[in-house]
């Protein structure tokens, strides 16, 4: 089972905030080679660049920051060696497909290429904080849920386990 997460969803995983129980749901599954979780390289970079964010607005400290950079960068390295994690390189094709999202939906083209990866996939799942990313992703026909869909998704996911 191959469980997409768009940025925010990723964040939820080291920022406590509403959608975390989910994403540590997901990441203990994976952890325990239950599933796979997957997120495009651009991701990566946009994590960092919101960890930064919540420095720069005094929402946490530097070891704070620290410790959950090393924490985020550890797990990442970790689901890899364990084949529990696909990093789906920024490839022009993929971009070249996000264009269409873009257009026909007004995504942020970041939004669009983790859309257009999930795609590229076949992910079981994708889960996003952002509800309207959500509502493209499942006209598009992807089984998609953000954290207020939380209950539905563990469940979902339980049943398929079992």
């Amino acid at each position: 089972m191959l469980i997409y997460l768009d940025s925010s969803m990723i964040v939820k995983r080291y920022i406590q905030e509403e959608g975390t129980s989910l994403a540590d749901f997901l990441y203990d599954q994976a952890s325990q080679g239950y599933l796979t979780l997957a997120f495009n390289l651009l991701n990566i970079g946009e994590v960092l660049g919101v960890f930064d964010q919540y420095l720069r607005r005094n929402w946490i400290d530097r070891g704070t920051l620290n410790k959950i950079m090393t924490k985020f960068i550890d797990e990442t390295l970790r689901l890899l060696r364990i084949n529990r994690l696909v990093i789906v390189p920024t490839l022009s094709s993929v971009q070249m497909n996000a264009w269409t999202f873009v257009l026909e939906n007004r995504l942020y083209i970041v939004d669009a290429i983790q859309i257009a990866s999930s795609k590229r996939l076949e992910a079981n799942y994708f889960s996003s904080g952002d509800k309207y990313v959500t509502t493209v992703a499942n006209g598009l026909g992807i089984e998609a849920y953000t954290p207020k869909e939380e209950t539905t998704l563990i469940q979902q996911i339980k049943d398929e386990l079992s």
